[in-house]
């Protein structure tokens, strides 16, 4: 996938404070470009282990701060 390409995710529930975990509720709390291009890099180095990016997806899930999102591209582990 190149990073000008759009994912989307598709949730359904009829909770709708579930879906606010998953998905991002409307454009003000939309993720932030470099966010985006950081987030594509990290999944790469998973190599398309689900398991490892759904580990980091959750620690990543609320973190808004670049230097978080770096540290984790990054780290070694």
């Amino acid at each position: 996938m190149r990073s000008t390409e759009l994912c989307k995710i598709i949730v359904t529930t009829r909770n709708e404070s579930i879906a606010r975990m998953v998905a991002f509720a409307n454009q003000e709390n939309a993720t932030p470009a470099n966010l985006v291009e950081i987030g594509m890099n990290i999944v790469r180095k998973c190599k398309g282990l689900p398991l490892a990016i759904r580990t980091v997806g959750s620690m990543l899930r609320f973190q808004v701060d670049e230097t978080t999102w770096r540290n984790i591209l990054e780290c070694d582990i």
